[in-house]
C-alpha cells in the first residue's frame, strides 16, 4: 500500500509529489528548447505556471488547451497566461476537457492524473507517466492538435444546422 501524500516516480520508488514536481521542473521542463503543448483540465498552481512564462519569455512557443469551466475558477492562471500573449483554447461544451499531458519539444510527454494545482503537489495521491517512446509522444502530439484545431475560437462560433 502507497502511504498518503506520496507516488511513484517514473522508477518505481516512492517519492512525495512536491519533490517529483520539482525534478520534473528541472529535469524536463527548464530544458526545453523549442515547444510546448500543455493540454490540463485544471492550472491554478502559480509556482508552475511561473515556470510555463519563464519559458514563453525564453521564446519557447507555448500553447495550453483547458477546460471552459475552469478558466475562471479561483486562482487559475489562465488569464496570467493570456496577458502574456500564450496561445489559450478550450472546448465549448458541457462536456469535460479533462486531458492532464504535455509534450515538450515533441520529444518527451508527461501524462497522468495530475492536475495542475498547489493541492496535487502537496496532498494528493497522484500518478504520472514521462516518457520519450516517439509512438507514445506523436499519438499525445496528434491528440494536442486534434484539439488544438476544434476548440479553434474561428471554428467553435460557427454553428451548424441540425
Amino acid at each position: 500500500m502507497i502511504p498518503s501524500r506520496h507516488t511513484l516516480n517514473f522508477l518505481g520508488e516512492l517519492v512525495n509529489p512536491f519533490i517529483l514536481a520539482i525534478h520534473i521542473n528541472n529535469r524536463f521542463f527548464k530544458h526545453a528548447q523549442r515547444c510546448i503543448d500543455l493540454c490540463v483540465y485544471m492550472i491554478t498552481c502559480t509556482d508552475l505556471a511561473d515556470v510555463v512564462l519563464e519559458l514563453q519569455s525564453k521564446g519557447i512557443i507555448v500553447r495550453i488547451v483547458t477546460d471552459s469551466k475552469e478558466i475562471d475558477a479561483s486562482g487559475s492562471q489562465i488569464g496570467r497566461f493570456r496577458e502574456s500573449r500564450i496561445q489559450v483554447r478550450h472546448n465549448a461544451s458541457s462536456y469535460l476537457m479533462h486531458h492532464k499531458f504535455i509534450v515538450i519539444d515533441r520529444n518527451f510527454v508527461i501524462t497522468g492524473s495530475f492536475n495542475w494545482t498547489r493541492q496535487a503537489i502537496t496532498g494528493n495521491c497522484e500518478n504520472l507517466i514521462i516518457t520519450n517512446q516517439q509512438f507514445l509522444v506523436d499519438n499525445f502530439l496528434l491528440e494536442f492538435e486534434k484539439l488544438w484545431q476544434l476548440f479553434d475560437p474561428q471554428l467553435q462560433s460557427k454553428v451548424v444546422p441540425s
